[in-house]
């Protein structure tokens, strides 16, 4: 004997088999999962689509968890640590902002490809301080912690792709992580 009934989120007829009666279903109409009655409450004279259980593995005991339907959890990750790294490379870049003059014969040495000029400017530069500056340890770990997030967000919105689910997060991810080397080559590694 089938069990007729109004679905309870689009109230469309719909018909279970006895053994579902009390349990979850899915509604063929409106994909909702609703509780199946334990008797008919519609006539017999419609004939509405069979639903689907709504657990299939509900009469095993034991079995694997329910797959999580809210996404792609790896693709909205890697999309928010990418994002995360941005904003650590523009803190950095605030960070360091003020202490350009100081950083002029460091960058003037670099840029002459002299590693001595680079040693001598940054003992210069920890000899005004006499210890490290803050600002600069701040950087340095702004610019570290950006280079962990942005590989993480790259490595993230490549496996996000493996998931069908918001695939299109991934993807945002991965265009990011790609334009962030592209951005710091571009604006002078800040």
């Amino acid at each position: 004997m089938d069990i007729r009934f109004a679905c309870s989120s689009c109230q469309r007829p719909i018909e279970v088999d006895d053994e579902w009666a009390n349990r979850s279903v899915r509604c063929p109409y409106c994909d909702a999962t609703v509780i199946a009655p334990g008797a008919s409450t519609l006539s017999a004279e419609s004939v509405p689509p069979l639903a689907q259980p709504a657990d299939t593995l509900s009469s095993a005991p034991y079995g694997p968890p329910p797959v999580p339907t809210s996404g792609n959890l790896v693709a909205i990750s890697a999309l928010v640590a990418v994002m995360l790294a941005v904003g650590m490379l523009l803190a950095a870049g605030m960070v360091l902002a003020p202490h350009f003059d100081e950083l002029a014969e460091v960058n003037k040495a670099v840029e002459a490809n002299d590693q001595q000029g680079v040693k001598d400017a940054m003992q210069k530069l920890l000899e005004s301080y006499g210890h490290p500056p803050p600002w600069l340890l701040h950087a340095f770990v702004l610019f570290l912690g950006a280079g962990f997030a942005w590989l993480a967000g790259l490595v993230g919105g490549l496996l996000g792709l493996r998931n069908r689910r918001r695939r299109g997060v991934a993807i945002a991810a991965l265009v990011v992580a790609a334009g962030l080397p592209v951005m710091m080559c571009c604006s002078g590694g800040m």
